[in-house]
């Protein structure tokens, strides 16, 4: 098939999504398809250097870099429009990136009405978009934004979500029919991402058996990671465990405020800020740790994701611990394949870690069995077959 896929998620911006957009072409490319790939060029401040090589069968072509200086990027995707027309007219099915602050499922829905070729969109994110506005101009965006995904979503044969609650959410809320909102999960490199991965000599560096680790983005007001209760709890924790050590993995505009908290609680020797690491090393760093950090806060955009760190934590055989409402309720199961805390609670998270550090027993177990999930679904060599299911049944069926 030749597949136009539209999205903002693309190097160097958005590094968990990028590298989901990656995987996903980089697939389909290996399985015969002709993938076109259109995504707004963008300056984001931190960002890593390295490009990952993308395949040959995907062509990938950016909007005016200026443009990416807008807010939310989302005029840029009137210039991705304008270079994707041309090349619509030629696929056989349009393929749309959705997220409640963009226009990459709007830019593919009017593409897909023009051009008569039928659409798919796979949703990012869908609950941030219907939080309570603030202010006059939010709420403007907001109503605009909600009609333009109502139309989208109307125009797609189907809307792929990452989670049981946003099928449920995407139909009461847009409208749909059973059968146009089908569940496609986030996915994982699990030969990548492996216990396989561990190494002493990295756990030698660091001098502990009990190392904590988090990865990605560090904003605390947008991406609810809740790493100040990481931090708080560390100090807790620190009389308990003598040697423990928390990695923070990542970059982003919050880091010196992090570690401004850090140092005002005298944790020089126990928080280690790392920032961007090599890509080819996270699986490494993953595997060398024993307990893994997801979501420590909970907020409508939350509600239902699966974020790709907490899957690359799974296959890495780490115990996962998340605050409930963090991610997916089908995720991480409290108990059976990783830890649920309760949200925003330094004591009840720092209860959890040397609940998992004084049972070995219960460790092994949680490794074990996060594993064997992140393997049986969220694989990505079973999302990418779903996902060319999807394609090829509104191709042959439009």
């Amino acid at each position: 098939m030749k597949i136009l896929y539209i999205t903002r998620f693309f190097w160097p911006e958005a590094i968990a999504p990028s590298f989901t957009t990656i995987e996903l072409t980089r697939r389909l490319a290996e399985r015969g398809h002709e993938v076109n790939l259109f995504v707004p060029d963008v300056l984001a401040k931190h960002v890593m250097a390295k490009q990952p090589a993308m395949p040959k069968g995907i062509v990938v072509a950016f909007s005016r870099p200026r443009l990416s200086r807008m807010p939310a990027h989302t005029l840029s995707f009137v210039f991705v429009w304008f270079r994707a027309l041309r090349a619509a007219c030629g696929v056989h099915v349009i393929l749309g990136q959705h997220h409640y602050y963009h226009m990459g499922s709007f830019c593919a829905a009017v593409l897909s009405i023009i051009t008569r070729r039928p659409l798919v969109i796979r949703v990012h994110d869908f609950g941030g978009g219907y939080r309570k506005p603030t202010n006059v101009l939010e709420s403007v965006f907001a109503f605009g934004m909600k009609w333009l995904t109502l139309l989208s979503f109307k125009r797609a044969e189907q809307v792929l979500v990452p989670s049981d609650e946003l099928v449920h959410l995407v139909r009461r809320v847009c409208g749909l029919k059973a059968g146009a909102v089908r569940l496609s999960l986030n996915g994982v490199d699990t030969k990548r991402f492996s216990p396989s991965r561990r190494s002493n000599d990295l756990r030698n560096v660091f001098r502990s058996k009990h190392i904590v680790v988090f990865t990605g983005n560090i904003d605390l007001g947008s991406d609810a990671s809740g790493l100040d209760i990481l931090v708080r709890a560390a100090e807790y924790l620190r009389g308990d465990i003598h040697d423990l050590k928390v990695l923070i993995l990542g970059d982003g505009p919050d880091l010196p405020h992090l570690i401004r908290l850090a140092n005002s609680l005298h944790l020089d020797h126990c928080v280690n800020f790392l920032g961007w690491i090599d890509p080819e090393l996270i699986p490494t760093y993953l595997a060398s740790a024993d307990v893994a950090v997801g979501l420590l806060r909970a907020n409508i955009e939350t509600i239902g994701s699966i974020p790709v760190k907490v899957v690359e934590y799974m296959a890495s055989g780490c115990v996962v611990v998340v605050a409930r409402g963090g991610c997916s309720k089908n995720l991480i199961i409290d108990g059976t394949n990783g830890i649920v805390t309760e949200p925003d609670s330094v004591t009840d998270f720092a209860q959890s870690i040397i609940k998992i550090f004084s049972n070995d027993k219960l460790t092994r177990r949680l490794r074990s069995k996060a594993r064997e999930t992140a393997q049986e679904l969220y694989d990505w060599e079973v999302i990418v077959s779903e996902l060319e299911d999807a394609l090829r049944s509104a191709a042959e069926t439009h």
